[in-house]
Order: C-alpha cells, then structure tokens, then sequence
C-alpha cells in the first residue's frame, strides 16, 4: 500500500485541482490507498478469469460517470499525476487506467 499511498499524495500534493474529484475521507483514512492497491493485485490474481473483477470494475464505472469523468481526463490525469516540470515521468500512470 506504500506505493499507492505515495501515488496519491504525489498526486493530490502537485495537483490541488483534483482534491474535488477525489473523496478526501477516503484519503485521510488511507481507504482509497488501501483499494487501488487492491485493484491492482486482483487483476494479476484473476488473470486467468478476468470475470471475477466485473462488479469492481462496474463500481468503479459507475462511480466515475456519476463525477462525470470524461475519456481526455484520464491523459490529464495521467500527465498531472506521474510528470512534473522537476520530475521525470513515473512507471504510475498504467494504474489509472
């Protein structure tokens, strides 16, 4: 969980302006964190049976229509999230997809 604890405050602390697309309680209680780490480790877990992740990837789907969240958004997303000015770009943005 350390990598995507540190993906989120990465994240949120160079990108102030998409603290409103996330639920902050779920940042601060370590939730959020805790369930891309698990996402993550599920879809190589399931590789053989990808069927198994539908209703996480529906959740996720409705979710993210419900903030409205558009196709371009993720390539903002993933360039705000992994590439600074100071910075090289990170191997993170795959996990936003």
């Amino acid at each position: 969980m350390a990598l995507t604890s540190y993906f989120y405050n990465r994240m949120l602390g160079n990108n102030p302006d998409l603290k409103e697309t996330f639920n902050l309680g779920h940042q601060r209680s370590g939730a959020q964190a805790q369930a891309l780490a698990g996402a993550v480790l599920a879809y190589p877990e399931n590789v053989e049976d990808p069927s198994v992740l539908a209703p996480v990837i529906e959740l996720v789907a409705h979710e993210r229509v419900s903030l409205n969240i558009q196709a371009p958004d993720y390539n903002t997303l993933s360039v705000k999230t992994c590439c600074t000015p100071s910075a090289k770009c990170s191997i993170l943005p795959w996990m936003i997809h």
